[in-house]
């Protein structure tokens, strides 16, 4: 009954919500100090509170503190007269401190309980393979994949590093069954994604294909004349024209009333309007004799 008892408060409810690993602690100094007064009373009252702190852990156990909790364990059935649960309980607390030494005026010097806890030294304990739920799990304060048979605090962590679950067990079937029926996802094919293909080069361009005159067009291969240069051969010869204009009408005047000065104009329009002629002939016989310029072909648009 008294083992039931203890297995089936590990999933009570914590009405004073997390408590903290100091706190078990001290419940255990305070029931070791009544089994030293031989309080029974204060022994079963601060050891149901230390059983109740560690159910209700907000935070990792500290490994001496939970060996002395589970030193507790194996005092507390050795006055309840379970000997074999008190060297599983010793023998759990040995593997997280295995030099501890108890305290004589707890297990004096050759009396039972320091038998127990002798014979419990000498003993390896046996250990079961943890379940692995997809998280952390921490036995006795210790990330762990193994726990001693007899008794452990196991808790689980979630992925935000919280305590998610702690529960004082004897072995895997004192486990829930979200803790051991874990269901393991199968591997899902997962279709390759297609490699993205590098941009195309592009192809080189054709090379540009040589003009060829047509053979039917008579003027083909002709040298096309100079056009500015004709334009600017009609601009001079139309000064050059204006300028014996002006002097004709400049000896009209001279002839009427001579003087110095409508002779100098005269002479000045009629030399200037010789030697605009001259080069105009000259520019038109330029670009007459000269090819012009072929417009250059854009070789890469069509």
């Amino acid at each position: 009954m008294w083992l039931l008892a203890l297995l089936g408060s590990a999933w009570a409810d914590c009405p004073a919500g997390p408590t903290s690993t100091v706190g078990v602690q001290r419940f255990v100094e305070q029931a070791e100090f009544a089994f030293v007064e031989l309080d029974d009373t204060g022994l079963r009252a601060n050891r149901d509170q230390a059983v109740q702190t560690v159910l209700c852990l907000g935070e990792l156990v500290h490994p001496p503190h939970a060996a002395a909790f589970l030193r507790l364990e194996g005092v507390f059935a050795f006055v309840n007269e379970n000997p074999t649960f008190a060297l599983d309980a010793f023998r759990s607390a040995l593997t997280v401190q295995p030099d501890f030494q108890m305290k004589a005026a707890i297990a004096p010097a050759g009396g039972p309980l320091a038998g127990l806890y002798a014979q419990a030294r000498g003993d390896v304990p046996t250990m079961w393979a943890l379940p692995q739920p997809g998280k952390a799990v921490f036995v006795n304060g210790v990330s762990t994949t193994h726990a001693p048979y007899g008794l452990s605090i196991v808790q689980v962590v979630e992925p935000t590093g919280q305590v998610g679950w702690t529960g004082i067990v004897t072995g895997p079937n004192d486990l829930p069954p979200w803790f051991v029926n874990v269901a393991v996802p199968s591997p899902v094919a997962v279709a390759p994604q297609p490699v993205p293909a590098p941009f195309p080069v592009p192809a080189p361009l054709p090379a540009p294909e040589p003009f060829m005159p047509d053979p039917l067009d008579e003027d083909a291969g002709k040298k096309p004349p100079r056009v500015p240069l004709l334009v600017t051969a009609g601009i001079i010869a139309a000064a050059a024209g204006g300028m014996y204009a002006g002097s004709a009408i400049t000896r009209t005047r001279y002839d009427a009333a001579p003087t110095a000065q409508r002779r100098q104009l005269t002479n000045t329009l009629f030399l200037g309007a010789a030697g605009a002629g001259i080069v105009s002939l000259g520019v038109a016989t330029v670009a007459v004799a000269l090819p012009a310029k072929k417009p250059q072909r854009n070789e890469g648009v069509y």
